[in-house]
């Protein structure tokens, strides 16, 4: 099986009267891939992304989960290390410990160390020098490691527990580095979704002129006075020979009037990574899109996100007040601090090089993180708009004990290819759904409908996972 194309090969579009142009559609794909033998996709033999590396604390360790599997990460002092959250001595979470001033991970409850080997080090109650050699030469005494990676701005980690997971881990890169990074730092949030809704999502340009065509308001209604401008999608479709275990290329026109005639091309690399790269009749860059997904336990993901528009005016969902990309909406949201509005001003605009030099007079961190921070308000309305419906859609087809494709969902839409395409993707290379690592709570049962106040709150979204935000809370 095959790699996803990337952009440089993708089939030239065929020419429209009106000088647009329109994808070719392929309505026997979805048949003949049926028809192929299928490799699978293996869940725990994969990178995922767990923090942008400026959130971590250096100084303490940092708890997270992957495939509901416990893990802990923590600075040496010249390297990142992550293990499993568990201490060989107790079972006792290692996240709970500290950092020693030699880079050893220390455990709370009874003081054992241990290097980034995964040795251990040190174990406070031996009685002597040589009992506490030989516990520490013990195989049950080390811990297991987990193998992690800095790329992009991000800590990965490859959390296969086998004993093959340190040499196959060097044969796959991380999924990011298919593409070239975008500029600026990645955003970050924990949803109180599932993986399979929170992908679908991504892969469903048209909710946007809906769900967020009124953009400050979280109840979103459509009425007369605030009518969205949404164009019917004609052209969406797989991209012919793209679909394997590795993932997928959709390709699709535009949805709504500032961007009608716009090309879109999402490539998915199985299991974290989607890049979405737009570009206008005349071939000229539109925007980008790079978003990733680490499942951490049933019913949540985590989602990281960086945009980089080229254009003017880009608009995602149109009404009385226009969505534009979450950086822009931030940079510009009323009543920034006006050093605030300088250093958003001067990033934006690259004419001239006063402008480079006023953005590295006022690029100090704290500005940096202010500007990331400061304006969440419009990020976070969409989102709650997100997670409303996501949330809706995973509880509502759990408690009707539906599948999507046996009476859950209905798809008769051009502008429904990019879910169903997830979808047999899912069914057909991945097993049908996340292969958690540990089994806790994954057994095969209805959503839990979460309260309101569950849904759309801020700490287990954001702010646990942010050494600034915990900073300022302390």
């Amino acid at each position: 099986a095959g790699e996803p194309a990337p952009a440089s090969a993708r089939a030239a579009p065929a020419a429209r009267p009106n000088g647009a142009v329109a994808l070719a559609e392929a309505p026997a794909a979805a048949a003949a891939d049926a028809r192929e033998p299928k490799a699978q996709f293996k869940w725990s033999k994969a990178w995922y992304p767990v923090s942008p590396v400026s959130w971590l604390e250096r100084g303490r360790p940092n708890e997270f989960r992957v495939l509901n599997r416990p893990l802990v990460a923590w600075y040496t002092g010249k390297q990142w290390a992550v293990a499993e959250d568990l201490c060989p001595h107790r079972a006792a979470p290692l996240s709970l410990g500290y950092v020693t001033d030699a880079g050893a991970l220390a455990c709370r409850y009874h003081g054992w160390e241990f290097e980034s080997s995964g040795a251990c080090s040190r174990v406070p109650w031996a009685t002597d020098g040589e009992q506490e050699g030989r516990i520490c030469s013990a195989p049950a005494s080390r811990l297991r490691l987990v193998p992690c990676e800095v790329f992009d701005g991000l800590l990965w980690v490859w959390p296969d527990e086998s004993e093959t997971a340190e040499a196959e881990c060097g044969l796959t890169p991380p999924a990011a580095m298919a593409h070239a990074a975008l500029p600026g730092e990645w955003g970050m949030v924990e949803l109180p979704v599932g993986y399979v809704p929170a992908l679908e999502n991504q892969f469903d340009p048209a909710h946007a002129e809906f769900l967020h065509a009124k953009f400050n308001d979280s109840d979103s209604a459509i009425g007369a006075t605030n009518p969205t401008q949404f164009v019917p999608m004609t052209s969406f479709r797989v991209r012919p020979g793209s679909m394997s275990e590795k993932g997928f290329v959709v390709e699709h026109g535009g949805y709504n009037t500032s961007n009608e005639d716009v090309l879109g091309e999402r490539t998915f690399i199985a299991p974290t990574s989607s890049r979405t790269e737009y570009s206008t009749k005349d071939g000229e860059p539109y925007l980008s899109a790079h978003v990733l997904y680490t499942p951490t336990e049933p019913n949540r993901v985590k989602m990281f996100t960086k945009f980089a528009p080229y254009q003017a005016g880009i608009e995602a969902g149109r009404g009385a007040k226009a969505a534009r990309t979450a950086a822009t909406a931030r940079d510009n949201e009323p009543g920034a601090p006006p050093l605030e509005r300088l250093q958003a001003w001067a990033r934006n605009t690259h004419r001239s090089l006063l402008t480079q030099y006023l953005a590295q007079l006022v690029g100090n961190e704290d500005v940096r993180m202010g500007l990331q921070h400061g304006f969440s308000t419009a990020a976070y309305t969409l989102g709650d708009q997100d997670i409303a419906a996501m949330h809706g859609v995973e509880y509502s087809l759990s408690a009707a004990g539906r599948r999507w494709n046996e009476g859950g969902y209905f798809l008769p839409t051009q502008a429904d290819a990019g879910v169903g395409a997830f979808r047999r993707w899912m069914e057909s290379r991945a097993g049908g759904a996340v292969d958690w690592l540990r089994a806790g709570d994954c057994a095969d049962g209805i959503a839990p409908l979460l309260p309101e106040g569950e849904r759309y709150e801020r700490f287990h979204r954001h702010t646990k996972h942010c050494k600034y935000c915990r900073d300022r809370k302390s």
